[in-house]
């Protein structure tokens, strides 16, 4: 197994944190909007984080 999964969920979870912030004159994103959406996204960007720093981990 190599490191690159790893990275790659790093990646993907540093890529949903720039994408979800709002721009100027924005409360949230028009994905966002929903309510359930508003719930979901910060909890999908802790877990890509969480499994790609384990598997980083465990691969080193």
């Amino acid at each position: 197994m190599s490191v690159t999964p790893g990275l790659a969920m790093l990646g993907i979870a540093a890529a949903m944190l720039l994408l979800g912030r709002p721009r100027n004159g924005e409360d949230a994103r028009p994905f966002l909007k929903p309510k359930l959406a508003f719930a979901v996204y910060p909890a999908m960007i802790l877990v890509f984080i969480a499994m790609g720093s384990l598997s980083i981990a465990m691969n080193l």
